[in-house]
C-alpha cells in the first residue's frame, strides 16, 4: 500500500508550465492532482483516460481537469511525446475569477464538471504554444513585474481556452477503453465500495481465477486492484464528509468496518485526519 503515496500531488508553486519532449519524469500510472491542470498534446500519440472512459489523444487534442481527478496517460508512440502541462493551484485558481467571469465555466459543459477534452485548431496552435513559452519564461522571476505578466498571460491561456470549448471545440465521446473485465471491476468497486471486495470475493462475481483479474487490472490500470479499492473508499468517504454525515457513518458507508483502520488510512493517503478534514469543508 505504500505505493498509493505517490499518486496523490501538490505543486509548490501557484502555477507551473513546461514545455517538454521525451519521457523522462512521466508516470504510467493513476495519480490526481491537488491542482488544475492543462495539457495539450504537440507531437505524439496517448491515450488519456480517467476511470474506465478514455479518450485518444494527438496533435491538438487537450484536456483542462479540475483538481482532485484521477487520471493516467497511455503512452502508444515510444519515439515522440511532444506537449505542454500547466499545473494551477485551487486556491490561486479562485483568485483568477471576478465576478463576471468565471475561469472553470469550461467544465460546465461536461454532465460530470471534472475534465474537458478539447481539439485545438491548427491555426490556434502556434499562438498557444508561444503564451505557453512567456508564460514559462515569466515564471522564472528574471526580469521586473514578472509576476504580473505571469498571471496575465495565464488567464489569457484560460480565456482562450474557455471561448474554444464553449464555442463547440471539445470531444464528448469517449474513444478508448479499458478491457470489459477492468470496466467490470471499475463500476463494481464504484457501485459497491460497501462490500467486500477481497480479491477471492471479486473472484467469485467474476468467474475469473484471482491471480488473473489481479494482473489484467495492473496491467491495464499502472496501479494493483487493492490500490484502487483504497481511493475509491478515500474518495467516497470525503465526498459523504463533504455531504455532512458523521464521520462514524462515513466510516462504514464508504466500506471500512473499523473506525481505528478508517481513520489511520484516511490521515495516512489524505494527510490529515478526518476530523480535520470534516472542519475544513464544512467551515
Amino acid at each position: 500500500m505504500a505505493e498509493f503515496e505517490h499518486l496523490l500531488s501538490e505543486i509548490p508553486e501557484n502555477i507551473t508550465c513546461a514545455h517538454k519532449t521525451g519521457y523522462i519524469g512521466v508516470t504510467k500510472d493513476y495519480h490526481k492532482h491537488a491542482n488544475y491542470e492543462i495539457y495539450l498534446l504537440i507531437n505524439g500519440e496517448t491515450n488519456y483516460f480517467f476511470g474506465q472512459e478514455g479518450y485518444h489523444m494527438t496533435r491538438g487534442k487537450g484536456v483542462f481537469i479540475k483538481s482532485d481527478v484521477f487520471h493516467r496517460i497511455e503512452y502508444l508512440n515510444p519515439d515522440i511525446y511532444e506537449r505542454i502541462t500547466i499545473h494551477i493551484k485551487e486556491d490561486f485558481f479562485s483568485t483568477l475569477n471576478s465576478t463576471q467571469t468565471d475561469l472553470s465555466k469550461m467544465l460546465q459543459s461536461t454532465a460530470h464538471g471534472n475534465y474537458v477534452i478539447f481539439d485545438m485548431p491548427e491555426e490556434l496552435m502556434e499562438d498557444f504554444i508561444q503564451k505557453s513559452h512567456v508564460l514559462e519564461k515569466s515564471l522564472r522571476h528574471e526580469q521586473y513585474g514578472d509576476d504580473l505578466l505571469a498571471t496575465s498571460v495565464l488567464c489569457d491561456l484560460l480565456i482562450q481556452l474557455n471561448r474554444l470549448i464553449l464555442n463547440g471545440y471539445q470531444s464528448t465521446a469517449p474513444d478508448a477503453f479499458m478491457p470489459p473485465l477492468v470496466t467490470g471491476l471499475i463500476s463494481y468497486i464504484h457501485e459497491n465500495p460497501r462490500r467486500d471486495l477481497s480479491v477471492e470475493a471479486l473472484a467469485l462475481v467474476f468467474h475469473h481465477n484471482g491471480h488473473y483479474i489481479s494482473r489484467r487490472f495492473k496491467e491495464a490500470m499502472g496501479i494493483s486492484l487493492q490500490q484502487y479499492i483504497i481511493y475509491t473508499r478515500l474518495d467516497t468517504a470525503k465526498q459523504y464528509i463533504a455531504a455532512g454525515y458523521p464521520l462514524m457513518q462515513v466510516c462504514f458507508q464508504s466500506g471500512f468496518h473499523d473506525y481505528s483502520n478508517f481513520a489511520k488510512t484516511f490521515s495516512k493517503y489524505i494527510g490529515i485526519s478526518p476530523k480535520k478534514y470534516q472542519k475544513q469543508v464544512l467551515k
